[in-house]
């Protein structure tokens, strides 16, 4: 077996380091989201049928 260059047990991965400009949920908030989603009530079928007849009127 070879000699390594790093004492026993020490960790090979660096600490971790913020990555900018990604948004992650603050631990210390509640749980609930800042923003609801708007198909809350409805069935996915349901928010489907109302994005697609949103979309028609658009065209």
């Amino acid at each position: 077996m070879t000699e390594i260059d790093k004492p026993h047990g020490v960790s090979v991965v660096p600490p971790t380091v913020p990555i900018r400009n990604v948004n992650v949920p603050d631990p210390t908030a509640g749980s609930e989201p800042e923003s609801k989603d708007a198909v809350d009530e409805t069935s996915g079928h349901e928010a489907f049928e109302k994005a697609k007849a949103e979309s028609e009127q658009r065209k």
